[in-house]
């Protein structure tokens, strides 16, 4: 699947870390490194994830004839960039089936790092995007 992919490059680069300090710097610059495509098309209320303690918006489209799906996302906040990065790029790719399966506990190896308001809007975010493809 290519969401484990995906989730063990991640996986691999967030073990070798030896302070919380090291995963907030490197979230951070995942975060500045993300580029949303028309953030003003993106930013309207039908995007907006709501639960989040930013604002956060997520949008999709059906990428090719196997009906997998393609994420786009945006956050006015650095971290919250680099969370949605790691969970847009895990779910890209995916089909609505696949979509479904996955759950919060698939992003143990990040939540673990994150506060619990962090934790909350990934939980948000992860619903969001289940309510994109179940709609």
């Amino acid at each position: 699947m290519y969401m484990l992919n995906t989730i063990d490059r991640v996986v691999n680069t967030v073990q070798d870390f030896s302070s919380p300090n090291q995963f907030n710097a490197w979230l951070m610059q995942v975060g500045v490194d993300a580029t949303a495509d028309n953030i003003p098309k993106l930013c309207v209320t039908a995007n907006s994830v709501r639960g989040c303690s930013t604002n956060v918006w997520i949008s999709s489209n059906r990428k090719d004839a196997l009906e997998t799906w393609s994420f786009n996302f945006y956050s006015d906040t650095t971290m919250t960039n680099g969370i949605g990065s790691i969970l847009t790029s895990a779910f890209n790719g995916l089909t609505t089936e696949q979509v479904n399966d996955v759950s919060f506990s698939d992003f143990n190896f990040l939540a673990t790092h994150l506060t619990l308001a962090k934790k909350k809007g990934l939980q948000s975010m992860i619903n969001h995007i289940k309510r994109i493809v179940n709609t």
